[in-house]
């Protein structure tokens, strides 16, 4: 009977002992198991984390995708405006110089018409020349003298003695001016009244006549010269 209870006592004991063992690897595996699965939520955590972010970054790439292909179609807008313009002001510019041509065919023509409506007046006045008339009459005379004396010292001295000769000869030599629009040299003879020996005497006649004008008479012819340079 001793023997067996001691027996039994150490067979219990051992039990014990065995079972603490099996309850310690029990609870070192349900450690190990709570790290194991700890880990792998972190891991899960992280993956859902970054598949969150990527999903982001795919909705921020297809906003930069849309915005690229609107860029690209206002752009394709715009040039295909841009096009337009060019072509529209380049049929407006065609258009204009054709119509400037046209125009000018229909001036030449105008002026055509109009020599040759004037061609029986000239006919009746071709022996006395516009041209003739406007250099018989005071202003070119002065003005082509007082231009005709710039070249020389004396010249410019003695332009006042000048000026009052071809007065005098004009006084003798003066005749009734008719009007002169329908000769064959009109246009030749606005020219001349339009230049500079005109215009000199023209000048001269209006700013330099007078008591003291012939103080004034140098100073006239050189503005005269230099204005009508500059136009």
């Amino acid at each position: 009977l001793r023997k067996a209870k001691k027996d039994f006592l150490k067979f219990e004991k051992k039990s014990y002992r065995k079972l603490t063992k099996q309850i310690k690897q029990k609870e070192l595996l349900e450690i190990q198991f709570f790290s194991v699965q700890e880990e792998l939520e972190k891991e899960y955590l992280s993956k859902k984390d970054i598949s969150s972010k990527m999903e982001l970054r795919q909705k921020d790439i297809q906003e930069l995708k849309t915005q690229i292909n609107q860029k690209e179609k206002n752009n394709k807008d715009l040039k295909s405006q841009v096009d337009k313009e060019k072509k529209k002001y380049s049929e407006q510019k065609e258009e204009n110089e054709l119509l400037l041509t046209q125009l000018f065919s229909v001036q030449e023509e105008l002026e055509r018409y109009y020599l040759k409506s004037l061609e029986p007046k000239k006919k009746v006045l071709k022996n006395n020349g516009a041209v003739n008339k406007i250099k018989r009459q005071l202003k070119y005379k002065i003005g082509k003298k007082a231009l005709s004396k710039q070249n020389s010292f004396f010249g410019k001295i003695l332009l006042p003695i000048s000026l009052i000769i071809v007065y005098l000869k004009h006084k003798e030599d003066k005749e009734y001016l008719k009007e002169f629009s329908y000769y064959d040299d009109y246009f030749e003879a606005r020219r001349l009244k339009s230049g500079l020996e005109y215009t000199i005497g023209q000048n001269i006649k209006k700013d330099a006549s007078g008591i003291f004008g012939v103080f004034k008479l140098p100073f006239v012819v050189s503005n005269t010269i230099k204005e009508f340079k500059n136009k």
